[in-house]
């Protein structure tokens, strides 16, 4: 029955859900080819992990639901993830967690750790999420290094300070003489740092790391070049939140001069159509653009901090966009464009956008 099933699974993008033998869905999965992707849970030459296995025994049906993109798939799987909490996402989700870097800052005893228990109830500075712990372990030990932080749990009354300071790998504020006010000020350092404002760490990292290739150092220059990979991983993770606050648009070829063309905002896909390229099609797509932005900017708070519930969203969202995909392109509107109407500034913007998706 399945098999026979398989043969009318169109060979476009979508979504699939995994039944069992009470209609259950048991699991939710998205594809560019759902042909193939369907296929391959019951091709026994497949190579399957164990809870692969144990899933397919299980199945006794399974549906299909078509889109137009991949984009429409990746963000239609999510959305009903979170809906139907189908039993073997969860298992085969090794999840621990979004690492973040907080910062409490509190004297003496400020502190700055990676957590993996985001709660904007709590005091303190949270950045993230981001998607390595391992990375942000050694960007955290670059910063601390850079910046001198503490990195003992006590306070020390040896005029040395610990053993940390004594081997040149912090400032020595653990000593009891040291102001508190300078533990705050270094704290501040490291925040301006994380916010991106500034960018004088990264130029000494890159300087340093060069040198030393240049005196053939080569194992000093591999590790600087390992901190350096992850400072800007770190660093780049940001955007992920800044993202939330830009007006994007964006056009994947659908061929025969069809697009499909998304509006996003706050995380959030506020409208999407296919637009066929015709003589008035930038008039209707710019006021278009316009009513759902305007909208927007007052109805979407972009805070510093998201839920849970929204990073897989704007992770999607923002990796996709980034992604090496020849069909799809996207464009980040100035917001003054939305507040003046500027109709002129968003045609000449959206001209350079299908310029690009043509070449």
């Amino acid at each position: 029955m399945l098999k026979d099933k398989l043969n009318d699974v169109p060979h476009v993008p979508g979504v699939y859900f995994m039944k069992d033998g009470y209609g259950n869905i048991i699991y939710v999965g998205k594809s560019k080819c759902l042909n193939k992707r369907v296929r391959q849970y019951f091709n026994k030459s497949s190579n399957h992990s164990d809870k692969i296995i144990e899933m397919v025994s299980r199945i006794e049906d399974f549906e299909v639901h078509v889109t137009d993109t991949e984009f429409d798939a990746l963000l239609y799987e999510n959305e009903m993830i979170k809906k139907l909490a189908p039993m073997y996402n969860s298992k085969l989700k090794k999840f621990k967690g979004y690492p973040y870097i907080k910062i409490l800052k509190k004297g003496r005893d400020s502190k700055v750790f990676i957590t993996s228990d985001f709660d904007s109830t709590t005091e303190g500075l949270y950045f993230g999420p981001f998607t390595s712990k391992g990375t942000v372990e050694e960007a955290l030990e670059f910063i601390k290094s850079h910046f001198g932080l503490r990195m003992c749990n006590r306070p020390s009354n040896k005029g040395g300070g610990c053993l940390n300071h004594q081997l040149n790998r912090c400032d020595g504020l653990c000593r009891v003489d040291i102001e508190s006010s300078i533990y705050d000020e270094r704290i501040d350092q490291v925040v301006n740092f994380l916010l991106g404002k500034d960018r004088a760490p990264v130029r000494i990292l890159i300087e340093q790391m060069q040198s030393a290739a240049e005196n053939l150092y080569f194992e000093k220059a591999d590790v600087l070049k390992r901190q350096l990979t992850a400072v800007q991983h770190i660093l780049r993770g940001g955007e992920v939140l800044k993202f939330a606050g830009k007006y994007i648009v964006v056009l994947e070829s659908l061929g025969d001069s069809k697009y499909k063309v998304f509006m996003i905002h706050g995380n959030k896909v506020l409208y999407s159509e296919v637009l066929c390229i015709d003589d008035d099609w930038k008039d209707k797509l710019c006021n278009s653009i316009l009513e759902v932005f305007s909208f927007s900017s007052t109805s979407i708070s972009t805070s510093n901090s998201m839920e849970k519930s929204t990073i897989d969203t704007a992770s999607i969202i923002y990796s996709y966009l980034h992604s090496k995909n020849e069909r799809l392109d996207f464009t980040i509107l100035p917001k003054i464009c939305i507040k003046s109407r500027d109709l002129e500034r968003i045609k000449v913007e959206l001209n350079k956008l299908i310029l690009r998706l043509d070449k």
